[in-house]
């Protein structure tokens, strides 16, 4: 992953269906809590869900710090997670995401709130915010980020080499065999 530099802005990303469970308004108030911070530049990706929100909440109204880029099918390709330096997701419900996977697997560093199985997917190499909504305790964190990115780094660079060893096609199956073995099967 490309490592965060203070000469430029700390390009911040969102990714998920744009639903109220995904908690969009969230991002949006850390966006705007930061507006007037030039260290900050937010991304959002997502597919409106017009049953949950009649307008995408991202574009209206306009900020000026945060871009809205559509729906995406394949995260490394649509998305491009090299372009960004942290990720930062907001859901008020989930199970293990994968979308936190994905984001891990590019090594970016992951701030995230703690619902479902994603305290369990992140442990200590990642960023948990309780509760979700918790507009300040984001800010704090993105804040620390852009003066001292080097242990959300370190984390980030842990996180992939779990998932490595644990959400890869290789560790399944390793772990398939093994189950056959203890059934000789």
């Amino acid at each position: 992953a490309k490592a965060y530099t203070k000469d430029r802005p700390v390009r911040i990303l969102w990714a998920a269906h744009i639903r109220k469970e995904k908690n969009p308004l969230t991002y949006r108030k850390v966006a705007e809590s930061l507006i007037n911070d030039p260290r900050f530049s937010f991304t959002a990706f997502g597919a409106l869900d017009k049953a949950h929100y009649p307008f995408n909440p991202f574009v209206r109204p306009p900020l000026q710090n945060l871009h809205y880029k559509g729906g995406y099918k394949n995260f490394q390709k649509d998305v491009n997670p090299d372009d960004y330096d942290l990720f930062m997701y907001t859901s008020l419900a989930d199970g293990t995401p994968n979308i936190l996977i994905e984001a891990g697997m590019a090594e970016l560093p992951i701030v995230t709130s703690g619902v479902g199985g994603i305290k369990k997917l992140i442990g200590t190499d990642g960023t948990i915010i309780e509760p979700a909504e918790n507009v300040e305790a984001y800010v704090r964190e993105l804040q620390a980020f852009a003066q001292n990115p080097s242990d959300l780094l370190k984390k980030a660079t842990a996180f992939k080499k779990r998932l490595i060893k644990t959400q890869t096609m290789d560790s399944f199956e390793s772990e398939v065999e093994y189950m056959l073995k203890m059934v000789k099967y």
